[in-house]
């Protein structure tokens, strides 16, 4: 058991094409598929990869930085598994570029495809939230639809289109 603190809670590395969760605490090679536990005893993350900060060659391969699996992902990817049936992730069709809105950055659609462009959402529009969620950035778009949703679930998009607020439903494809 070690105690440490939450890092970068949004990292990404090469390995997989989800955000992790840095945290820093002592963890040694072997310790992958551990459980990160929150203080209440909630699981919030599966570790995933090491990076070695210190070389003494007396100890094992040790360090103070580990990234973890999302504890939400985590448990997607292996109730899949049980399920025996293929990991697939939600998909809503577009690429977003930062676009400064006044005095704030925001998302703007800069291609649209299915199941987006179906539901009505064009380019140059701003999302600024999914089903309630303010998305920050592309990045975190695509972490909400890989960690809380399912293809073929239905979100609503709100989307700023010139000067009027707008609220779109998509059916999720998936991929």
């Amino acid at each position: 058991m070690a105690f440490g603190r939450l890092g970068n809670t949004n990292a990404f590395l090469q390995t997989v094409e989800t955000r992790l969760i840095q945290a820093d605490l002592s963890v040694c090679s072997g310790n992958s598929g551990g459980r990160l536990f929150n203080s209440q005893g909630k699981i919030v993350g599966i570790m995933h990869a090491i990076i070695q900060t210190e070389k003494d060659e007396t100890q094992a391969h040790c360090s103070r930085m580990t990234f973890t699996i999302p504890g939400m992902l985590a448990g997607r990817i292996v109730n899949t598994a049980l399920a025996g049936k293929p990991l697939t992730f939600s998909k809503l069709g577009i690429h977003m570029t930062s676009v400064k809105g006044g005095t704030k950055w925001r998302m703007a659609v800069k291609n649209v495809s299915a199941p987006a462009k179906t539901a009505g959402i064009q380019k140059h529009d701003i999302v600024p939230a999914i089903e309630d969620t303010e998305i920050l950035d592309a990045d975190h778009l695509t972490n909400d639809l890989i960690e809380r949703t399912t293809p073929g679930q239905r979100v609503s998009v709100k989307v700023r289109r010139i000067d009027a607020d707008l609220t779109f439903t998509a059916g999720l494809g998936g991929g």
